[in-house]
């Protein structure tokens, strides 16, 4: 099964009970309970059936299902309608649909950086004249200063 979080190439089915550390590198879909800790450079995704109780530091958390605990998302963090998710969330982006449940504290961290628009050639052109502009008025000030300056001096 694909996603676009890459190819899923892991699940735990309904039923499983997994307690301790769970480390992967590839998209994993769980359906059963996890208890104790997960770590991974790729997707979680907690499916509807789904109940993890852990500490949580993920690329992406997609939630289906119920989690409870810590997490730590690099990427985002998608709850989706009927997902709940109960306790510290940190992630630069958060996705929360209709019918999810967020219970505890949420930090946005940095979002990745995406670059300011460069401005076009007309804009860029029309500033440059409303700079000359203002510089020669101000020149023009100037010189009638000057000028009002040596009539008094007469």
């Amino acid at each position: 099964m694909a996603s676009r979080y890459g190819k899923l190439r892991s699940a735990l089915g309904a039923g499983t009970v997994i307690q301790g550390k769970l480390s992967f590198d590839t998209a994993v879909r769980i359906d059963g309970k996890l208890s104790g800790e997960v770590f991974s450079t790729s997707a979680l995704i907690v499916g509807k059936s789904g109940s993890i109780d852990a500490n949580i530091e993920v690329d992406s958390l997609i939630v289906l299902g119920s989690v409870k605990g810590s997490v730590k998302a690099k990427e985002r963090v998608e709850l989706l309608a009927g997902g709940s998710l109960e306790g510290d969330l940190t992630a630069p982006v958060l996705v929360v649909e209709e019918g999810a449940r967020l219970s505890g504290d949420c930090r946005m961290n940095s979002a990745p950086k995406i670059p300011a628009p460069q401005p076009k050639k007309e804009i860029e052109q029309e500033a440059k004249a409303l700079k000359d502009k203002k510089a020669k008025a101000s020149s023009s000030a100037d010189k009638a200063g000057e000028k009002a300056q040596e009539v008094r001096v007469h």
